[in-house]
């Protein structure tokens, strides 16, 4: 005799209609095994700020990208959206794509543990493991027979495979292990259309991934900036997913190298392959002795010194005490939104006491949010300029921030403000610098910019603390192919700095060429590592010239 399809209970479709605005209530039922307190719930036992699941299977965008450290419940997270939909939606189709059939399979198994003895294994009407793994639900409703399916395929060979696959929803996993992952989502996507009973398909194409070195990925990622309408992008951390035990990431942190716990625990984007500008250069820069320093001066409680940090950009804001018989430049890209978005604010304060016999230090950043608002930047600007005794300020006056430096100079030092109180002329008499330098980006210049910032990097003219992880991040990922479309606020800082630096100390491109990468230890690698002999070639004054010559 064959299997009738389960009838729904007037309350489970009760559950099922109230769910549809909290998918909770529908997993919380129909997934708690026998004598179990509560079945599944979204985001459970997740820190607030890294809740997730839910916001991906209720996001209104049709195009997600989450990028996240080992154990953060992605599989298991858009295998429960995927169950979701399919009980809510009649003939809803769910397909999940991995770069191998084990991998895709690894969801499929993981919803049949949480399915086994539920009242969602009532749904399930067949669960075949070939020609590939497949769950379909069939399931009445009053008279009504309604029936879905979450499917499980490989993407081997661009993803032909599933050319005659239509649906509602697919997901990539690990999109970040395939290395034509751009010819992948196009064949994907094309299977997102048509209708089905009247109903058009969802058109949903989600992809989750650690955080691998991946330029598709990432330039998936950033559409969530972009737009924000269509795309939702999120960063999860292990850390936030404290279903893992202490003990179990204490067995990641220990198995991965400390220089990647940022990757693969918290998520962050990978440094690059340095494009445009080397890798090997980019590590030089970082000074190790600059961030004990650092360390030290804000562990001891030290006047002047400031660190803070956060898991979604690292250190975002340090500062080290101003020094009178110092020479500072202060350098700013206005913004008005929060790092590490592209449209976040940031300040650098550089030591060029020493230029160009010594690098300029970059000894305070502030990267900051602006809060929809360009006030925060400004106010941070002219504490900087009142603090640190400065020959130099420049910001970022192209396209629409044209502007910024002169509006800045007329409020500030314009001679039309009259009858300022004693407080306020005290105030601009405490300003090391009495006018914002506005610095253009556009058509040529910028090349210009880009060509001064890696002569200096190659010749290690420019240093930051080891720890400040943004501008390895940003200068290794930079690509002038990709300039619109990824975060840059850092590279353009320093490009404003480099040419600044150059121009006021009269470096040229040949003094940079000869100075070359001599600073660059040869022995060790940017994680303090000692290289092997054949390693050590590769970092060498030789390459180092070949660079510049290239700028």
């Amino acid at each position: 005799m064959a299997k009738e399809p389960y009838k729904l209970t007037p309350g489970e479709l009760q559950i099922l209609k109230e769910g549809k605005n909290n998918p909770s209530l529908i997993s919380n039922y129909f997934f708690r095994a026998p004598g179990a307190d509560q079945g599944f719930i979204f985001d459970h036992n997740f820190t607030k700020s890294g809740a997730w699941q839910e916001d991906v299977c209720m996001a209104k965008q049709t195009d997600m990208c989450i990028i996240g450290g080992f154990g953060s419940g992605k599989t298991l997270g858009v295998g429960m959206g995927g169950f979701i939909w399919c009980v809510t939606t009649p003939w809803f189709k769910f397909l999940n794509v991995a770069p191998r059939a084990w991998q895709a399979k690894q969801m499929y198994e993981t919803m049949l543990v949480w399915l086994d003895g539920t009242p969602a294994e009532k749904l399930v009407w067949k669960k075949p493991k070939r020609p590939y793994p497949t769950i379909v639900f069939r399931f009445q409703v009053e008279d009504t027979i309604i029936e879905s399916s979450m499917e499980f395929m490989s993407a081997d060979r661009d993803a032909t495979g599933i050319l005659s696959w239509e649906g509602d929803w697919i997901n990539i996993e690990e999109a970040g292990l395939i290395d034509n992952l751009a010819e992948v989502i196009t064949s994907v996507g094309s299977r997102l259309r048509g209708s089905v009973r009247g109903r058009s398909r969802l058109g949903r194409l989600s992809m989750i991934s650690n955080s691998w070195h991946n330029p598709t990925l990432w330039e998936q990622f950033d559409l969530g900036e972009e737009d924000p309408e269509n795309n939702l992008s999120l960063v999860i951390s292990t850390r936030d997913n404290m279903n893992v035990t202490e003990k179990q990431l204490e067995r990641f942190l220990s198995r991965i190298p400390k220089a990647e716990h940022k990757q693969f625990i918290d998520g962050l984007r990978p440094e690059g392959k340095g494009d445009y500008f080397s890798k090997e250069a980019v590590w030089a820069c970082e000074n190790q002795l600059m961030a004990e320093r650092l360390e030290d001066g804000v562990a001891a409680g030290k006047p002047g010194f400031l660190l803070r940090e956060d898991r979604s950009t690292g250190i975002f804001h340090f500062e080290t005490p101003p020094q009178a018989d110092r020479m500072y430049m202060i350098f700013g890209d206005p913004g008005i939104d929060a790092a590490p978005k592209r449209n976040a604010p940031v300040i650098g304060v550089f030591d060029v006491t020493d230029v160009p016999n010594q690098a300029a230090q970059i000894v305070a950043l502030w990267w900051g949010d602006g809060g929809g608002r360009i006030t925060p930047f400004v106010d941070t600007l002219l504490d900087y300029m009142e603090r640190y005794p400065a020959v130099f300020a420049g910001i970022d006056s192209t396209s629409t921030q044209k502007h910024t430096a002169e509006m800045i100079n007329l409020q500030t030092f314009g001679e039309q403000i009259n009858n300022l109180s004693e407080e306020d002329e005290k105030t601009l008499e405490k300003l090391s610098v009495r006018h914002i330098s506005g610095m253009d980006f556009s058509g040529t210049k910028k090349a210009g910019y880009l060509v001064a910032l890696r002569a200096l990097i190659e010749a290690q003219l420019i240093n930051w603390p080891k720890n400040v992880i943004g501008f390895r991040q940003q200068l290794t990922n930079y690509s002038l192919e990709k300039d619109k479309r990824i975060a840059q606020d850092l590279v353009a800082m320093l490009s404003m700095a480099a040419w600044a630096v150059r121009i006021y100390f009269n470096v040229s491109i040949t003094d940079t060429y000869d100075k070359g990468a001599s600073g660059i230890d040869p022995d060790f690698d940017q994680h303090g590592q000692r290289l092997d002999s054949r390693e050590k070639r590769s970092t060498g004054r030789n390459r180092s010239r070949r660079a510049i010559a290239r700028a």
